[in-house]
């Protein structure tokens, strides 16, 4: 896991994909940052009190499918690190079939820090996708969970 804004990077290493290594880096990195914490994924929607950002945060995951990514939706830092990255996914979101939903179901404030997470299902995945967001609705953070 790595969180440029909190300069955060976990790595956990495992000889078997059953040691849940994606876990334990979540669960290790919110014992630095409190706010990084996984909750238990709420999967009834709540109320969106702001649909045009969820637009905005189902384009960025529209977009990474095409391998596309607008740095000005993020921190600098962010920029810097999580768009290659995102660019770099273009395969995996071909692979999962076309978006069928994205429903907010948590948000919650840390000091300055917005947190939304989305349920974003797929035709052949259904993910947590998890933004943090600073208080000028610049990205600081994206994180991927898997729901299945």
């Amino acid at each position: 896991s790595r969180y440029p804004e909190d300069r955060l990077t976990v790595i956990v290493l495992t000889n078997t994909d059953e040691g849940h290594a994606e876990k334990i880096a979540l669960e290790v990195s919110a014992l630095y940052e409190p706010a990084l914490k996984v909750l238990p994924t709420p999967h009834k929607p709540i109320a969106d009190d702001n649909p045009k950002r969820t637009e905005l945060l189902k384009g960025i995951m529209l977009e990474a499918a095409q391998g596309r990514a607008n740095a000005d939706l993020f921190t600098p830092t962010a920029a810097q690190i999580l768009i290659p990255r995102i660019q770099a996914l273009k395969q995996a979101f071909a692979e999962v079939g076309a978006m069928q939903s994205f429903v907010l179901v948590e948000k919650r404030q840390e000091k300055e820090t917005t947190v939304l997470r989305y349920l974003v299902k797929y035709a052949h995945l259904t993910i947590s996708t998890i933004y943090a967001l600073n208080s000028e609705g610049k990205i600081e953070g994206i994180r991927f969970q898997n729901e299945e």
